[in-house]
């Protein structure tokens, strides 16, 4: 009998050591949980703090720019067709290149152009700022204007069917979270498809913002 309690005793203790053991285990991996969210939240929070600011030129100003130097352009070729020996060999070269430069001029815009326009909404940051898809002689161009988010980890610029992200293009990193900023665009996308630009947390698969383009040819 006394044989029994004691054994009964002896097993109580090993159980009690034994939950001791778990329960320690237990605090520990909540202490070190704890830790890695406190680094993670820090981390964050100074992500979202360092906001970087770029003013980049518009295409649309570049275009102002660029005919402003076709009157210095055509002032030199006024002087250039006085001299009619000249003349003649420049006008056999236009002629040769008559048709190619027809063919050119069919499959580029004649001029820069803003052709979609949105305005970007909140998703879980707050937003402010335009996306404009612009078209110029050579490409498309997105670009943000009046642009202000926070910042975060690994943000990406999509331009999706949708605001899932579910199919995009990926147009890069983020280059800045504060200002007037240019995305190059590749000539194969269709923007009418592509119509939703996001700002894209990839690391967490989270929407940031958006905005979704609209032609300009339909109500605004």
């Amino acid at each position: 009998m006394v044989q029994a309690f004691w054994n009964f005793i002896c097993q109580g203790r090993i159980v009690g050591n034994l939950y001791k053991e778990v329960l320690l285990v237990e605090i520990m991996k909540i202490r070190w949980g704890l830790v890695i969210l406190v680094i993670v939240i820090v981390g964050y929070a100074i992500i979202a703090l360092n906001d970087t600011e770029v003013d980049e030129i518009s295409p649309l100003e570049n275009n102002q720019l660029d005919n402003s130097l076709n009157v210095q352009d055509k002032m030199e070729v006024s002087d250039f067709i006085k001299n009619e020996t000249v003349m003649d060999e420049f006008k056999k070269d236009m002629d040769l290149m008559q048709n190619k430069t027809v063919e050119m001029e069919d499959q580029m815009p004649s001029q820069t152009q803003i052709v979609f326009i949105g305005d970007f909404q909140r998703a879980i940051h707050d937003v402010e700022g335009k996306a404009l898809l612009i078209e110029t002689p050579n490409g498309k161009i997105l670009r943000f204007e009046d642009f202000e988010t926070l910042n975060g980890p690994q943000l990406k610029i999509y331009l999706s069917v949708d605001k899932r992200a579910s199919d995009f293009v990926d147009l890069g990193d983020i280059k800045a979270t504060k200002g007037n900023i240019n995305y190059e665009v590749p000539s194969d996308v269709d923007v009418s498809k592509y119509n939703h630009v996001l700002v894209w947390c990839k690391p967490f698969g989270v929407l940031f913002s958006y905005a979704e383009l609209k032609s300009l040819s339909l109500p605004y």
